[in-house]
């Protein structure tokens, strides 16, 4: 009972409760009681006194948890918010032709209780306050002159060496911008004299410069206008300078209109006249703006396509639209932004300065941030960008500063750096388009908290509480996930060994090249982890949502049980083909025969093999049915070849013709490396009764015997054609004892040698 009341007579203070009169010896509730006298003041408290003041703390809350019985409804609510809304536009319109009122207001307000002359001393004594601040700066400047400036000699040309010297430049930039601000403190304290109105003035004035002035420092680190060796935008020295002085023009009329509205109210305008002047400062600054979109349209849409990065995929027709078309999209989003301004400072009356600002900083800041994304990631990839030094005629790489041709192709670097260099590209851009996602969710937050939206509460009157909750850590995991298996994809593309010149198999001929094991068992584990990261990236998501998943993985395992016993052959495909991969049977890109069927390796799965016959039918074969498999592209390929000469050839001839043609093609700088062993000759294989049949052999690189077969050939033909050999042609010779054979029974006995040569 006494902890309650403690409690009771702390928080009566707090609720704005009536102290209790209490008669006799009982003291009353003093307003400014505290904790450490609640005890003292309790013991002096009879039954009575603590039951009815126990009375009175307890209606107060029942009082103050009760709803409002004239609390509007909906309706009535949104009839009041447009009831003022209306009133405040009339009061805008209305006050458009007062605006050039607002200059004798602001002289009456800072001569206030003074004579009007006195205006001209305050106009010198600001003056004086910024041309000390001024000179200041100038003898710091003068102290830290060489301070950021590139030393002698050759430009830097690496990009981490032109940031060292820019960010030393602006560090000396805010440095004199620190001091001037102190100075011309410290010059104002001595002038002013207790004037409230032009110490407001003077403070605005202040403060605007000093925003101006950062601005402008941020703008030459970024744009560099004057020093072109240490530019680093791709941008030529009259760009440079054109966006430093839109960027300075747009920046001088935000600051000036936002500081100059604040000042005015500060100083007590009238609200029609506020209001009015809202609507003309943001409509002057919008056409300000919206002229500037229009007119650097073109070099700023270059300037977002960027640079041609060597190896790198020319960018997308969307983004090539995006780039196109910028400044339509900017147009309508900066007019957008200020009419939802103007209706928001309509319906709620409050100033929407601060957030215009805002959104609008959000909106420059999204491509600049991933310029500097793209910069900042060429540089840990070493991907060479170039861009012409307006300095010198010559190419110039931007990460390590390296001189070279312009325009050099990049069949100048051997193939394994052309493809290092592409897979480097290929990360950079992976990483940078889920960077892309990330800043685009991070404006989406920022914006929603600088127009002060609850996003959560959008969210979960859409899509429920429960997700809305788990929102954020939601939409990280799937990022996360993504990001993995884009990087993962991408390391299993340029992991496997580009020979896909080397696996063409040539129409008609049944046989293949000797594949890597890498191309057969990379992509299989890229399936494998791409599952993996789903399963991952789907148990995490119902795990936010509040979902037990301890009872699904278990439920996960009794189902495959399940599956298992109930699929035994689809289990025994997969099981052989496990096997089957761990023998390293066969590649994709090798020929081999499954028994029934044959042809080349094309695509290989857990549970079955594709083959493709040299005839152009695909053939799906399960690994539980293959009984035997013979793999024809596995070390080497031995090809025999016979042809039939005359009985009365020159055997020894005809050898040093084949050696002489063997040694010719062995040297051959496209048919030589093909060869595992030259081009011999066996001798005579067989005699049969009209020639001799004499075979040559050679060892090929397996899949391209074929093509050395062919040439072979026509070289035996032409050789044998300049030595006068001929090859013998088929001929029957048929015994008919002295009598005569009809032609029919000839041509028939003709047929059947000839089918049982073709056996052999």
């Amino acid at each position: 009972m006494i902890a309650l009341l403690s409690a009771g007579l702390a928080s009566a203070a707090g609720l704005g409760v009536e102290p209790l009169a209490i008669e006799g010896t009982a003291p009353q509730v003093p307003d400014d009681l505290k904790e450490e006298d609640v005890p003292n003041l309790v013991s002096r408290l009879s039954d009575e006194d603590v039951r009815e003041l126990l009375i009175g703390y307890l209606n107060t809350i029942a009082v103050a948890n009760e709803p409002a019985k004239n609390q509007p409804g909906f309706i009535a609510g949104l009839q009041g918010a447009l009831t003022q809304a209306r009133e405040r536009l009339r009061l805008m319109v209305s006050g458009i032709p007062a605006l050039p009122s607002i200059g004798p207001f602001l002289i009456d307000r800072m001569t206030e209780g003074q004579e009007r002359s006195i205006i001209w001393a305050k106009l010198l004594v600001v003056m004086l306050i910024f041309a000390g601040g001024f000179a200041a700066e100038w003898l710091v400047r003068r102290v830290f002159s060489r301070f950021g400036e590139a030393t002698s000699g050759a430009a830097p040309k690496t990009t981490a060496n032109k940031i060292s010297i820019l960010s030393l430049s602006f560090v000396r930039d805010i440095l004199a911008l620190v001091v001037f601000g102190l100075a011309a403190t410290a010059i104002f304290f001595v002038f002013y004299e207790g004037h409230e109105q032009t110490r407001e003035v003077i403070v605005t004035i202040f403060w605007a410069v000093i925003l101006f002035r950062a601005v402008a420092a941020l703008a030459r680190f970024v744009l560099a206008p004057k020093a072109p060796s240490l530019r680093l935008p791709p941008l030529d020295d009259a760009s440079a300078r054109r966006a430093y002085s839109r960027l300075l023009q747009v920046a001088g009329s935000i600051i000036a209109a936002t500081h100059f509205s604040e000042l005015l109210i500060h100083l007590g305008l009238d609200e029609s006249l506020g209001l009015a002047l809202g609507l003309v400062l943001g409509a002057a600054v919008l056409g300000l703006i919206v002229v500037v979109i229009w007119i650097d349209r073109d070099w700023i849409g270059q300037l977002i396509v960027g640079d041609a990065t060597e190896g790198a995929q020319p960018p997308s027709r969307f983004y090539q639209a995006i780039a196109a078309n910028w400044h339509v999209i900017a147009s309508f989003m900066v007019v957008a932004l200020w009419v939802f301004s103007i209706g928001a400072r309509v319906l709620t009356g409050e100033r929407m300065a601060t957030p215009v600002v805002l959104s609008l900083a959000v909106l420059v800041g999204i491509p600049i941030v991933n310029w500097i994304v793209k910069e900042v990631l060429s540089t840990l990839f070493k991907v060479r960008a170039t861009k012409a030094d307006p300095l010198t005629t010559k190419a110039v790489d931007r990460d390590t500063g390296a001189e070279a041709e312009a325009g050099a192709s990049p069949e100048q670097k051997t193939e394994p750096d052309q493809r290092a260099h592409e897979a480097r590209v290929a990360y950079c851009g992976v990483i940078a388009s889920k960077l892309r996602i990330v800043v685009a969710v991070i404006a989406i937050f920022v914006l929603a908290r600088v127009w002060k939206i609850d996003v959560q509460g959008f969210a979960a009157w859409g899509i429920g509480e429960k997700v809305t909750g788990a929102l954020f850590d939601i939409v990280v995991t799937l990022i996360l996930a993504s990001v993995a298996w884009s990087i993962l994809k991408t390391a299993i593309q340029y992991a496997m060994p580009d020979d896909s010149e080397g696996s063409e198999v040539e129409g008609g001929d049944a046989g293949g090249s000797q594949g890597s094991r890498l191309h057969t068992l990379v992509p299989l584990f890229g399936h494998f982890l791409l599952g993996v990261i789903m399963v991952m990236a789907g148990l995490t998501v119902l795990s936010e949502l509040g979902v037990d998943i301890g009872p699904l993985i278990a439920g996960a395992g009794i189902f495959g049980l399940a599956i298992g016993f109930g699929a035994q052959t689809l289990v025994k495909d997969v099981i052989s083909g496990v096997f089957f991969l761990f023998d390293d049977a066969f590649r994709v890109g090798e020929y081999v025969n499954a028994g029934s069927v044959a042809g080349t390796v094309e695509h290989v799965s857990l549970r079955s093999l594709r083959l493709r016959h040299q005839n152009g039918p695909l053939h799906t074969i399960p690994f539980g049915e293959i009984q035997h498999l013979t793999n024809y592209s596995r070390d080497w390929a031995i090809m025999k070849l016979k042809f039939r000469v005359p009985f009365d050839t020159d055997i020894e001839k005809v050898r040093k013709i084949v050696k002489k043609i063997g040694k010719s093609m062995l040297a051959d700088p496209e048919l030589g490396p093909n060869f595992l062993a030259p081009l011999k000759s066996q001798g005579v294989l067989s005699i049969d009764d009209s020639a001799f049949v004499m075979r040559v052999k050679f060892t090929a690189i397996p899949g391209k015997q074929f093509i050395l077969r062919r040439e072979v050939f026509r070289r035996i033909q032409e050789a044998f054609a300049e030595n006068e050999i001929h090859f013998a042609p088929r001929r029957v010779i048929v015994d008919t004892g002295g009598g005569s054979v009809p032609t029919a029974a000839a041509a028939a006995a003709a047929m059947a040698i000839t089918e049982e040569e073709k056996k052999k």
